[in-house]
Order: C-alpha cells, then sequence, then structure tokens
C-alpha cells in the first residue's frame, strides 16, 4: 500500500509547481509504494545515515548517558526511601526522565 504522506506530498508539490529530490534512509519501514509525479525518491546506501549524520550519535549518546544518571538516582532515592524495586519506573516518570535528560542538552552539543 502507498505511503499516503508521500501521495499528500507530491500532490502539495505538484499543486505548488515544484520538483523535489525526497533523501530517505533505507530503513525497511521506508519502503515506498509509489511513484511520485513531481518528484523523485532516492534512498540511501546501507549504514550511511550514520555517516551522514554524525551530530546525532554525539546528541543520543549526551542524552542517553543523562537519562541513565537520573535512572541511577531515582534509584538511590528509592533505596533511602527503603523501597524494595530500586529500577521501578512508570511510563510517566520514565518519559519525564528523557524530557528533562532532553532539556539538558547544551547547544555546544547540538
Amino acid at each position: 500500500m502507498p505511503n499516503r504522506w508521500l501521495i499528500k506530498f507530491d500532490l502539495k508539490m505538484k499543486l505548488a509547481r515544484h520538483k523535489v529530490l525526497l533523501l530517505i534512509d533505507n530503513f525497511a519501514g521506508h519502503a515506498v509504494g509509489y511513484v511520485p509525479t513531481n518528484g523523485h525518491v532516492e534512498f540511501f546506501e546501507p549504514n550511511l545515515t550514520s555517516r551522514m549524520q554524525p551530530c546525532n550519535a554525539g546528541i543520543i549518546d549526551a542524552s542517553k548517558a543523562t537519562y541513565q544518571k537520573l535512572l541511577c538516582l531515582h534509584a538511590l532515592a528509592c533505596n533511602a526511601a527503603g523501597k524494595e524495586n530500586l529500577w521501578l519506573l512508570d511510563i510517566k516518570d520514565a518519559m519525564e526522565m528523557v524530557s528533562r535528560a532532553w532539556d539538558s542538552i547544551l547547544s555546544t552539543t547540538i
């Protein structure tokens, strides 16, 4: 089944009289079952994304490190409170930690 977003995008570009080149990584979920009329779809070669976007690795590493730090601080707080399962988190707490980790990323890291 064709990707609806691609059909909508292609129609929008056609109405605006734009020709486009759409670059997509080679993730299997990005399969395209539609041939655009106002552009061309080009897939990256395998493992090319990580070489083309090296900054992403640093940002992701910094986010993960901060999240792990917050998780350890949470476990220490649970230990101090006498809780049995130090690593137990609900989804809301985990999402808040991820958000705090992202917010702590410095613009120089990005």
